[in-house]
């Protein structure tokens, strides 16, 4: 199979070579195997894979006795990729049944354990996990949103190259091109870092969100404002999933961070690309939150939004907005979180 990678200059049969690496994986199930075949199609539109070594580390994986520990916290479910030993660790069987495809995520990046970074390693992967295997992790939301905003800025092929090169001056340069200086860049990484770190100690200790977090949400939609309009500064109208993204930052707490999956949209798959998203679920309380979502945004972004018989909400259609507009509503925004900030 791997000279088969080596001779093969179609790309669909390379992903398929790939894919067989993950049945050829002893550690895996075969029913985990079939739920595994979202992989298919990532492979198919990634081009920028080094396939030989994917094919290495997805045929060779392993994965540890559970250790219901792993997070210092046991209430808390999921698995950890070692990318030192190419294996995957999980608290339990139902952390592996959440996060088994997120994790294999991780063994076929190419960007490794890049602490500075973190924020982008887990976002775009669960990004991809959601865009690819249908799966709606609650534990990334706002990396996932700041991949996403990256995709608007600079985008999703340039994250695409980044991640499978394993190297994050790609992403750096795309900026670099389009008139920014790479401290600025850097810069807003940074803010991307910290505001993860926080928000992960803040997940853990389960207490509400504190004076910092607000100071580096103020900071990372400011900066963000500032580097769309630079961006954009041609055009008379703009799309409103921007401003979508920034209230998504702006209005993330431990209760709820999954509302970016739902008003977003696909930028990898090439078989959803301009299709709308939709959620299928059937929880009533989080259909009542989706509804007052959308009443708290004013339908800015959103004009219509509809129930399916199978309890799906399906964001239907969305409107447009000027360059000016849109910086109105995220100074108003920044200037609510900082009055906010201020009463505490």
């Amino acid at each position: 199979m791997v000279k088969h990678i080596k001779n093969s200059d179609i790309d669909e049969k390379k992903a398929y070579a790939l894919y067989y690496a993950l049945l050829e994986n002893q550690y895996l199930t075969k029913e985990e195997k079939e739920k595994l075949n979202g992989f298919i199609q990532y492979f198919i539109d990634n081009k920028y894979l080094d396939y030989e070594h994917v094919y290495q580390k997805l045929s060779s994986f392993s994965i540890n006795p559970d250790n219901a520990n792993l997070f210092g916290n046991e209430q808390l479910s999921g698995g950890v990729y070692d990318p030192n030993n190419n294996s995957i660790t999980f608290t339990s069987l139902e952390g592996r049944n959440y996060a088994l495809s997120h994790e294999i995520g991780h063994a076929e990046d190419g960007m490794g354990p890049y602490s500075d970074f973190s924020w982008y390693l887990e976002g775009l992967t669960a990004l991809l996990d959601y865009e690819y295997n249908d799966k709606l992790p609650f534990s990334y939301g706002e990396e996932v949103t700041f991949c996403r905003i990256l995709c608007e800025l600079v985008g999703s092929d340039v994250l695409f190259e980044t991640r499978a090169k394993g190297n994050i001056n790609i992403l750096i340069n795309a900026f670099i091109n389009k008139g920014f200086e790479r401290q600025e860049i850097i810069n807003l990484f940074n803010l991307f870092n910290k505001f993860s770190i926080e928000k992960e100690k803040e997940n853990i200790s389960n207490e509400k969100e504190n004076t910092s977090l607000t100071e580096l949400k103020i900071a990372i939609i400011q900066t963000l404002k500032n580097m769309y309009l630079k961006i954009n500064e041609n055009k008379k109208y703009v799309s409103p999933i921007f401003y979508q993204y920034i209230v998504c930052i702006a209005e993330s707490s431990t209760e709820y961070n999954f509302d970016e999956f739902i008003f977003g949209k696909y930028y990898f798959n090439s078989l959803k690309k301009d299709k709308t998203p939709v959620y299928k679920g059937t929880n009533k309380d989080k259909k009542q939150y989706y509804d007052d979502y959308i009443k708290q945004t004013e339908e800015i972004f959103i004009n219509q939004a509809n129930t399916t018989q199978q309890g799906s909400l399906t964001i239907t259609k969305t409107i447009y907005m000027t360059n000016e507009e849109l910086n109105e509503k995220i100074t108003g925004m920044i200037d609510h979180l900082s009055e906010n900030q201020k009463s505490k």
